[in-house]
């Protein structure tokens, strides 16, 4: 796999991976543009590793939220990180897939998006993870609905 990105794609599999991923994927590889997919990950490499370089090193990334994305430490870790780096002016594009961004943006007003139920997580973590959630439905981005595709 190519070690310089232009796309990070963050993204929850089961919502997202077989749809939405894999056809932007595609689209960008097909004109040019390499992404990062954790689909696409060499064998024997260290995860974790492997996704924070490639988020360091992705010129854009795209942060697909979706109606379990909130659910996975993983996807909450990943779009913390790129919170944090975006203010190094990367670009982020939050895409808004089958959950409207004031989900996102008021997450205990909103039990589908409600942190709290996160199990294994300190409240430091659930606080962080909020504000980066809440940073993401605050850029301008796309609302995808799959139910109209």
């Amino acid at each position: 796999m190519s070690t310089n990105y232009n796309v990070f794609i963050c993204h929850r599999g089961p919502d997202t991976k077989h749809n939405i991923v894999s056809v932007s994927e595609g689209m960008l590889r097909s004109n040019g543009i390499t992404c990062f997919v954790d689909y696409r990950m060499d064998e024997g490499n260290d995860v974790n590793v492997s996704i924070r370089n490639a988020i360091d090193i992705s010129l854009v990334h795209i942060v697909i939220l979706s109606p379990t994305f909130n659910t996975s430490s993983w996807c909450l870790d990943e779009a913390l990180r790129i919170i944090e780096i975006q203010k190094t002016s990367m670009k982020v594009l939050p895409v808004f897939c089958d959950v409207a961004p004031y989900m996102v943006r008021h997450q205990s007003e909103c039990s589908t998006y409600d942190l709290q139920n996160m199990k294994g997580s300190t409240d430091e973590e659930r606080k962080r993870w909020a504000k980066a959630l809440y940073d993401l439905s605050n850029l301008k981005g796309f609302e995808y609905s799959s139910k109209t595709m």
